[in-house]
């Protein structure tokens, strides 16, 4: 770590840094001194480098706290989900897209379908099912399935394994 943040400082770029797990380093006075220093020499108006701590959760020492902006990344609640999906609902049947056959009573249907994906990809989603037919009804609970996995596969993280052919234990879940 104390080799990292050295090198990191002899560059003479504009870059973003991602450090992984690293605040643990950070309760030693020395790497609690470099990391400071790396900070301020990046607070310089000339340079325009960020570091970022990806974690699950980090507790920095009182010292380094003042220099960090903490951003909480979560997946989107059932209540943003009901909120796109009565937005696309409104816009769909403003320009006419498509003909809405469903109401607010099965809008947590919808709300799982899309669950795990961003407010962005459950908008196009849901647009793209309505588009598709010219519809959007409770059949497109299952398309919304596929567009989910297809968006997932995209993103090239997370492979999509659909409830019925889990016959297997996956990760050691059934």
């Amino acid at each position: 770590p104390v080799r990292a943040l050295a090198a990191i400082a002899e560059l003479q770029v504009e870059a973003l840094f991602e450090l992984h797990d690293f605040s643990c380093y950070l309760d030693k006075p020395e790497m609690s001194r470099a990391f400071r220093d790396l900070l301020d020499r990046f607070s310089a108006p000339a340079r325009l480098s960020t570091v970022v701590l990806v974690e699950s959760s980090a507790k920095l020492p009182p010292e380094i706290e003042p220099h960090v902006v903490r951003y909480e990344l979560r997946y989107p609640s059932r209540d943003e989900y009901r909120q796109v999906i009565a937005a696309v609902i409104e816009s769909l049947m403003l320009n006419r897209r498509a003909q809405v056959e469903i109401g607010p009573a099965d809008y947590d249907e919808f709300c799982t379908a899309v669950s795990g994906l961003t407010l962005n990809q459950a908008r196009q989603a849901l647009a793209r099912a309505a588009i598709v037919d010219g519809r959007l009804s409770r059949d497109d609970v299952g398309h919304l399935a596929e567009l989910k996995a297809k968006a997932l596969q995209e993103e090239g993280l997370l492979e999509y394994f659909p409830p019925a052919d889990n016959r297997y234990e996956l990760g050691g879940f059934a």
